[in-house]
């Protein structure tokens, strides 16, 4: 069974409690298929039998076998993915108040006899796990069940266990973790991420296990696996409030849809399911309930990395005064106006006579109601309408009867000739009765007559009248902006958002008018949001978000150094923490754990040439191939070379490869290039796919979040300028790669 060539001397313990494991999952797999199959004939017969006049009973009977049903597939998924490797490491641990060794095998999910609650496997995020990853042998304590227990912690063991067998025991200690690491990182990219969860560093545990009660915001450089701890800690968030918080009010927020694949293949095997993972631009489409046409992002970008574009400083300064809080103000001051002109201005009659004043339905919706959104504030007021109008009604025809009777006796007093007090009452019931016919005339129609005076613009409508009304605009935006800014935000923005089309710099101002107006549909209301690549967004954006959701619960992790999208984004976490997140745990991770010594080194001479201080990596003790800059004088001799590459480094197996251009346009030249002069299958990445073959070719600001096993940096017709965007570009592209990092260049690049 084992491929061990060194046996520690339990071995054969070792082995008898993994085959005891094996069996025991055997046996509960067994188990859960039977019964699985019993439930699905329970509901079958149930829906057999319904009987209209039992309906009821049998309704729930369908609904309680089809929660016992998703418990059983939810134990049947975890089990399957557990049984090749059903842990990967032990814990003993002698408690302060017991001489008897407690045994802990963990795994990435849990597994108790039934019979007697015997802890087979430990699920890593329990409490007693912590010791695994952060415990030195000795005296230790953990937290758990409020408490904390203190006792001795003697052995920290991990195995390699694959396709069921034991191939390897390590006795942990410094030295030992260090080895478990390099034999980590060595591994492929494809099989880095999902088995991670094994070689958890102490501090990336200590950020996954932070307070869940407070946001948090993780700057960490490239390879510090931000991903991972992203992914982990919303894993041991579920894990802990699994009683109390449904996983679809969880979500994770990505760049784009190519990573949204990247890291959906990880999180089953971490436990997590049924959570929402989307873009910014996507969740702001769901919340307004309507497809914007949105302009594509890469544009401005690709725009800026062009040296000859004009007014390239002017888009800069649009971008951020969209994500800023000086444009959200100028929304709030719109927003003002908007309700406080949203009542028609009309009294309501019943006939002639008014029953409910236009200040006196103003001052409910201003104040008495302005703790709901706008739309609950008009059916509150539509539902207190009809019932007054109800009571009105009545009192209304009460009083003409009154008034009637009290005109008639003055009739009868005041005129003594028969013939002519004879005509005046005739005159008067005439009267009387035409009043009464109008008000019993009178229905709830008046009351949606009314209703149907309120304003029916939605949050894009708005925004978009805001934008393109420079009247207006300027109205609310003078005493908050310069001058020249409001003209620049016009100048940039009235044209396209007069086509409906929007950026996504756009999307904040949108998002929070819907908020504050109509606030966002339950379904999409969050309780716990993780942000990845957190350094793309701006602080309206945050805001707008916190807003919207009703919850600052916020994980963002990020990376200044690689803020390529600097100019709408966020590039200090100042900001965030001050008008925000004052109360968030800040932590910064500067170990980098995907990549060589010898690239990482290249990486930072980039960022030292940079006047603003970004954050250094500091490698992990890893040494491969130095990075290889082969310089090219034409076109088809970067191609030769790069085919040339591929028949070498499939000599080594490595799972992924990818050749990073500068730009798009570069990157599908080189893509038509292969496909029409070499027999290698490529693919293209342009950012809404999944990765389905192991040749990519990518443009640089979309491998951001990303890792392969070779990155190959291609310039065939551009270059990297020595600006800061363009510095974090070419930063993103060497720290791609796990292994390997290889120029092909006309010319060279910006390094000392």
């Amino acid at each position: 069974m084992s491929k061990l060539k060194k046996h520690p001397p339990d071995y054969q313990e070792e082995l008898d409690r993994l085959i005891y494991t094996k069996d025991y999952m055997e046996s509960i797999l067994e188990l859960a298929h039977t019964s699985k199959d019993q439930v699905q004939e329970n509901i079958k017969d149930a829906f057999t039998n319904l009987d209209y006049l039992d309906s009821s009973l049998s309704y729930i009977n369908i609904l309680t076998n089809s929660r016992l049903l998703d418990m059983i597939q939810g134990d049947l998924r975890q089990l399957i993915k557990m049984k090749e490797n059903p842990y990967f490491g032990r814990i003993d641990f002698i408690p302060a108040d017991s001489a008897m060794p407690e045994k802990y095998y963990i795994g990435k999910f849990s597994l108790y006899r039934k019979d007697n609650q015997e802890p087979i496997v430990v699920d890593w995020r329990s409490p007693v796990a912590n010791l695994y990853y952060d415990g030195r042998l000795g005296q230790v304590s953990y937290q758990a069940e409020e408490r904390e227990r203190f006792g001795d912690l003697n052995l920290k063991r991990q195995y390699v266990i694959e396709e069921g067998d034991l191939e390897e025991i390590r006795d942990i200690d410094v030295t030992s973790r260090d080895e478990l690491l390099q034999k980590s990182l060595s591994e492929k990219s494809d099989k880095r991420l999902n088995d991670i969860v094994a070689t958890i560093q102490e501090e990336q545990n200590r950020v996954i296990r932070q307070d869940l009660q407070k946001p948090m915001i993780v700057q960490g450089v490239a390879g510090s696996g931000k991903t991972t701890i992203a992914l982990h800690r919303l894993s041991y968030f579920l894990y802990q409030y699994q009683d109390k918080l449904s996983p679809d009010k969880v979500m994770i927020l990505a760049p784009n849809n190519m990573f949204i694949d990247y890291i959906s293949q990880a999180l089953p095997d971490l436990g997590v399911e049924k959570i929402t993972q989307t873009t910014y631009n996507e969740y702001v489409q769901a919340c307004i309930r309507t497809k914007i046409n949105m302009i594509d992002s890469t544009l401005k970008l690709k725009d800026l990395l062009e040296t000859t574009s004009e007014n390239k400083e002017e888009t800069i300064i649009v971008s951020q005064l969209k994500g800023s809080i000086k444009y959200e103000s100028v929304m709030k001051e719109y927003l003002i106006d908007i309700i406080k002109n949203y009542v028609p201005k009309e009294d309501l009659y019943i006939g002639k006579f008014k029953f409910f004043s236009y200040k006196k339905i103003q001052k409910l919706f201003l104040k008495d109601y302005r703790y709901l959104t706008i739309d609950q504030r008009k059916e509150k007021i539509n539902q207190l309408l009809k019932k007054e109008f109800k009571s009105k009604k009545k009192e209304i025809i009460d009083k003409i009867e009154e008034k009637f009777e009290e005109k008639y006796e003055s009739i009868l007093f005041k005129y003594q000739d028969a013939e002519e007090r004879k005509v005046h009452s005739i005159t008067l019931l005439d009267n009387k009765e035409q009043r009464l016919k109008e008000v019993k005339a009178e229905t709830f129609k008046t009351i949606s007559q009314y209703m149907r005076k309120f304003p029916k613009h939605s949050s894009i409508d708005y925004y978009k009248n805001l934008l393109t009304d420079e009247k207006l605009f300027k109205q609310y935006s003078q005493d908050i902006l310069d001058e020249s800014e409001i003209d620049l935000i016009l100048k940039q923005t009235a044209e396209t958002v007069k086509k409906n089309q929007f950026e996504t710099e756009d999307l904040a101002g949108i998002l929070y008018l819907q908020a504050k107006l109509f606030g966002i549909p339950e379904d999409f209301k969050m309780k716990y949001i993780v942000i990845d690549e957190g350094q793309d967004y701006s602080l309206f954006q945050y805001r707008a978000l916190a807003i919207a959701n009703q919850t600052r619960l916020f994980t963002i992790l990020g990376d200044l150094a690689q803020g390529i999208h600097q100019y709408r984004g966020t590039n200090n976490w100042e900001d965030i923490l001050n008008h925000l997140l004052p109360k968030a745990n800040y932590i910064t991770l500067q170990k980098s754990y995907r990549t060589t010594i010898e690239i990482m080194d290249l990486a930072n001479q980039l960022l030292m040439n940079q006047a603003n201080n970004l954050p250094l990596a500091e490698p992990v003790v890893r040494h491969d191939n130095k990075p290889q800059m082969l310089e090219c004088k034409t076109d088809e001799e970067i191609f030769s070379r790069c085919t040339q590459l591929i028949d070498e480094l499939n000599q080594h197996n490595y799972t992924s490869i990818a050749f990073i251009t500068k730009t798009e346009k570069e990157a599908e030249e080189l893509t038509h290039k292969f496909n029409n002069d070499s027999t290698f299958e490529v693919q293209l990445l342009q950012g809404k796919e999944a990765m389905s073959k192991n040749i990519v070719i990518v443009p640089a600001h979309l491998a951001k979040g990303l890792e392969f096993d070779v990155a190959i940096l291609v310039n065939m017709n551009t270059r990297y300028n020595t600006n800061e965007l363009e510095t974090k570009l070419l930063y993103v592209a060497i720290t791609r790669a796990c292994i390997d990092y290889i120029s092909l260049v006309k010319s060279r690049l910006p390094f000392n």
